[in-house]
């Protein structure tokens, strides 16, 4: 009840407001049905320019974050991190209920920095059953003070997942020594895949001997996702000097598939930087992997390591040169991208070769292939290619949901904002989430 006569409220102000277009007073009102079509009316007269379609954005999140409800709801909070300050009031009402669109928006609101870790501690006594026990994870990834470790341990053995998951995300924040123990059990014990996944980064975050050769231990049994975390461990500030880089060396060499080029990967962004190409111990050997990788395997882990790989290395740079050619349209694809997105100093492609780089994407992107479509169309946006118009134009009234949603944003990173704002005014509440926070997003640059 008290949520309904303070969104019952909120709706009135927002009717009291005076001024706006049609569809700023629909959405401020929460009227979604047909919203779309009035916008689509509204930008083809010329009537919403940057600024108003920022606005539009803002006042169709802010009734979709009061109205959102259920485990369905919470995920979309979830999905407006990136847009979070431009939301935050929005958010800070909603995080006033209990239910798990509340939890949603309280967490969203403490990891964007936007309300203290001392307000949520206290949530953490809630009982599992309680009114408020969708409030326990908040708590938990609060516990990130000096005080707080002997809690924030207890909770990583919680019945919970997501009260164990926030846990653990509060530990790689905490870096205490004295958390290493549960952490490693966690990263061996947790039935949950993604807590163990985030116990390995944050007993990474400890390092220390110790830890990497838990992590070795732990390697023989786990999953490639499991594999691809314990290199990335390894190769952080507390553990490549401490054991980290023997191992990052031993799985590049001796493993394979996506966990060695993870290595690889991993030593490299260790080396020294300062020239062109990076150097230091190990390095070489990396670098030799990665090009191997490119240039045979399995197409996702080839597209993996040209995905990664240094351009500035002169032989990574030919690699990722003759895989734009491949005959495995994705790996060409990819390569193509990777080339485009890299500036030329730094082992991109050159002013003279992007036109036909981007003539190729632009094939690709009416290929017809769903996947690859979706890559070239969204990579034009990123590089600014207006050749990409009339076929984003055509993605936004498809009935594929996804493919709308792409073609907002893709709308967005061309600048074309109120185009981008018929979408952020769609029917599927994720489409004008995603596109709508694509928006402010930008807005706030």
């Amino acid at each position: 009840m008290l949520r309904a006569l303070r969104f019952a409220a909120v709706g009135l102000v927002l009717l009291c407001q005076c001024g706006g277009s049609a569809s700023l007073r629909a959405a401020e009102a929460g009227r979604f049905t047909g919203l779309s079509a009035v916008v689509a009316g509204e930008v083809k007269r010329g009537e919403i320019d940057d600024g108003e379609a920022v606005d539009l954005a803002r006042a169709i999140l802010r009734r979709d974050v009061a109205a959102a409800a259920g485990d369905e709801g919470a995920s979309r909070i979830r999905g407006l991190a990136g847009c979070a300050r431009s939301l935050d009031r929005a958010l800070e009402h909603r995080a006033e209920d209990a239910d798990a669109a509340a939890a949603a928006a309280a967490m969203v609101r403490l990891e964007a920095g936007l309300s203290s870790r001392e307000d949520f501690v206290h949530w953490t006594t809630e009982a599992a059953d309680g009114p408020h026990a969708a409030f326990r994870a908040v708590g938990a990834r609060a516990l990130t003070g000096a005080d707080d470790g002997e809690l924030r341990r207890k909770l990583f053995l919680d019945g919970d997942q997501a009260v164990r998951l926030a846990a653990l995300r509060a530990a790689a924040l905490a870096v205490s020594p004295a958390d290493a123990d549960g952490i490693l059990d966690a990263s061996r014990f947790d039935p949950f895949p993604t807590a163990r996944t985030q116990a390995v980064r944050a007993a990474g975050a400890i390092g220390g001997e110790r830890v990497v050769l838990a992590l070795k231990d732990l390697w023989s049994s786990a999953d490639p996702i499991l594999r691809e975390a314990i290199a990335d461990a390894w190769g952080t500030p507390a553990s490549i000097d401490a054991g980290g880089r023997r191992e990052l060396s031993w799985a590049a060499d001796t493993q394979g598939g996506v966990p060695a080029i993870a290595a690889a990967y991993a030593l490299v962004r260790a080396g020294n930087h300062a020239t062109p190409a990076p150097t230091g111990p190990g390095v070489a050997e990396a670098l030799g992997v990665i090009e191997r990788a490119i240039k045979s395997g399995v197409t996702h882990e080839r597209t993996f390591a040209i995905t990664i790989a240094p351009l500035a290395a002169p032989a990574l740079q030919n690699a990722v040169i003759e895989a734009s050619k491949d005959v495995d349209d994705d790996v060409a694809l990819a390569a193509t991208v990777r080339r485009l997105d890299t500036a030329a100093e730094q082992g991109g492609a050159s002013p003279a070769d992007r036109p036909a780089l981007i003539a190729k994407l632009l094939a690709a992107a009416t290929s017809g292939e769903k996947m690859r479509g979706l890559v070239a169309r969204n990579a034009l946006a990123r590089l600014g290619a207006r050749d990409v118009l009339p076929l984003l134009d055509k993605e936004a009234t498809s009935t594929d949901a996804q493919a709308r949603k792409a073609a907002g944003t893709a709308f967005v990173a061309l600048g074309e904002l109120p185009r981008a704002v018929v979408l952020a005014a769609d029917a599927d509440a994720r489409v004008r989430d995603g596109v709508a926070c694509s928006l402010l997003t930008r807005a706030a640059r």
